[in-house]
């Protein structure tokens, strides 16, 4: 089920770690094991507020596991590089291996994941949405190369980053929760369609994995109207 919450662009982020916060608190107070996945793009905005707030969560840290949802592997720039900006926020957390080649790397990233989900028992994604309907690594018009029966999967585009690592639809199926931000006017499109429950396939709208979630809150600027 999706939840659209409209919010002040300007207070959106530090909502969404109010959001995150007490979920994992509670979740980590009936001592379920959680996995926090964490994306990149303007998602980063959340963590350094977030790790703030992690200094006062419940007093079972170690019941809390954090780790990537998706890489650009190798770009011509560090600073292009998903696991760099989330580092800026203090948070610690298992990152995609930037060495060897995508293939190995993706592999090696599938294994480590695989190993995470099968020791939580709850699951939370921090995601954001492209233009375009992407969410993480998952690229319109690729679903044959990241929709697979895997965790994690590396795969190669043509879009300004040419080899991505992300985890997978199967991966996010066993999400319990996700929070999602929308901020700015060229969110529109996308949240008129997540308030619809757009039709459209996965190749087409990525971002329609949502819907496989059981809880998500999508977080949107309220001066941009889905209608």
């Amino acid at each position: 089920m999706i939840k659209i919450v409209k919010t002040d662009r300007r207070s959106i982020w530090h909502k969404a770690a109010d959001i995150i916060s007490e979920k994992i608190d509670a979740v980590i107070a009936s001592s379920q094991k959680t996995l926090l996945l964490l994306s990149a793009g303007s998602a980063v905005n959340i963590y350094p507020l977030f790790a703030e707030k992690l200094k006062n969560l419940s007093k079972k840290p170690h019941f809390l596991t954090i780790a990537q949802a998706d890489e650009r592997f190798q770009p011509e720039n560090k600073e292009d590089i998903n696991a760099y900006q989330i580092e800026k926020s203090g948070l610690t957390f298992y990152a995609v291996d930037q060495k060897g080649t995508m293939e190995e790397s993706a592999q090696k990233y599938n294994q480590t994941i695989s190993k995470l989900y099968k020791n939580t028992d709850f699951r939370i994604a921090i995601l954001g949405i492209g233009d375009d309907g992407h969410t993480v690594g998952l690229l319109p018009g690729y679903r044959k190369l990241w929709d697979k029966d895997t965790f994690a999967v590396g795969y190669e585009n043509k879009g300004r980053f040419p080899q991505r690592i992300t985890l997978t639809p199967k991966a996010f199926q066993q999400c319990n929760f996700a929070v999602v931000c929308l901020a700015g006017k060229t969110k529109k499109q996308v949240l008129w369609k997540l308030e619809r429950e757009s039709e459209e396939g996965l190749n087409i709208f990525p971002a329609s994995i949502l819907y496989s979630i059981p809880e998500a809150v999508v977080l949107a600027d309220a001066k941009n109207p889905g209608s």
